[in-house]
C-alpha cells in the first residue's frame, strides 16, 4: 500500500514507539522474502525492561537515534517549506517578486509606516509600447524585454528596495524610508537607465530599445495599502497620456 517508509535488515528492530504512544499504527511490517520475525508482545516487553538494564539501555538509545531521525526530517520539510513558499512569491519569468508576494506585503508595509510615521513611496512601472515588441518581434523577444527590464531594476535599485511584476509589462517598486523627492530621483534613474540599456534576444540579436513610463506616490497620513497603489497608478496613467517615457507624481 504505497511506498515503503522503511526497509529493516536482519536483527533490525521496528515497533518500540508503540510501546509508549497507544495511538493506531502509522505502518505496518511486509516480508519482502520469507522471514522468520519474532514478536514481543507489551507484557513481555515491559518485564525484559525491568530485568535487563542493558535492555533498558539499548532501549533508550534506540528510542535517541528514532527522535535525532523524526528531528532531521522535520528539519528538511521545514526547509523544503520555505523553499516552496520562495518559490510560490516569485514571478518565475524575470525573478522578481509576484504580484502574490506584493499582496501581502504591501499592506504591511503601509500598516507599519503609518504607525511610525516614516515616509513610504511607491513606484508603477510600465513599459511602453509592450505590446508593439510582442508583435513585431515575437513573444519570445519580449519575455527577454520583460527580463532585462527587471534586471535594469534590480541594478538600479537599493538593497532595502523592493520590486515586483505587477502583471503583464508592468512592474511595482516599493522604496521604503524614502521621502516624494528623492522617489522621483530613484525613478528617473531607472527610466534613464531602461531607455539606455541594450535589448537583446535569446539568440544574441539586437532588439529594439525600450522606454518605461513611471508613476509615483508617497504614502500618506490615513493613506491605506488601496489607496496607495491607486494614487501611484493615476500618475502612471498621466505618464502614459502625457507622452509616455516620464515620471509622474
Amino acid at each position: 500500500k504505497g511506498d515503503p517508509v522503511a526497509w529493516l535488515e536482519a536483527g533490525e528492530t521496528v515497533g518500540e514507539l508503540s510501546v509508549l504512544d497507544p495511538s493506531p499504527a502509522s505502518a505496518w511490517v511486509v516480508a519482502a522474502a520469507p522471514s522468520r520475525l519474532l514478536a514481543v508482545d507489551e507484557g513481555t516487553f515491559w518485564r525484559v525492561v525491568d530485568a535487563s538494564h542493558e535492555f533498558a539501555v539499548n532501549l533508550l538509545l534506540l528510542l535517541a537515534q528514532r527522535l535525532r531521525a523524526n528531528n532531521s526530517t522535520v528539519t528538511h520539510n521545514l526547509r523544503l517549506s520555505r523553499e516552496y513558499k520562495q518559490h510560490a512569491m516569485l514571478d518565475a519569468l524575470t525573478g522578481l517578486y509576484n504580484r502574490r508576494w506584493l499582496d501581502e506585503a504591501l499592506p504591511r508595509f503601509a500598516s507599519r509606516y503609518t504607525r511610525s510615521k516614516k515616509p513610504l513611496s511607491l513606484l508603477m512601472v510600465d513599459i511602453d509600447f509592450f505590446k508593439r515588441v510582442n508583435d513585431t518581434h515575437g513573444h519570445p523577444a519580449g519575455d527577454q524585454v520583460l527580463r532585462t527590464v527587471a534586471q535594469t531594476l534590480r541594478d538600479n535599485l537599493r538593497p532595502s528596495d523592493l520590486a515586483a511584476r505587477f502583471g503583464g509589462e508592468e512592474f511595482t517598486v516599493i522604496l521604503p524610508d524614502t521621502t516624494g523627492t528623492f522617489a522621483r530621483v530613484v525613478a528617473e534613474r531607472v527610466r534613464a537607465a531602461v531607455a539606455s540599456a541594450p535589448m537583446l534576444s535569446d539568440a544574441g540579436e539586437t532588439l529594439p530599445s525600450v522606454t518605461i513610463s513611471i508613476g509615483g506616490a508617497v504614502l500618506g497620513g490615513d493613506d491605506t495599502c488601496g489607496a496607495l497603489l491607486a494614487a501611484a497608478d493615476a500618475a502612471l496613467y498621466e505618464s502614459k497620456h502625457g507622452g509616455r517615457d516620464r515620471v509622474t507624481f
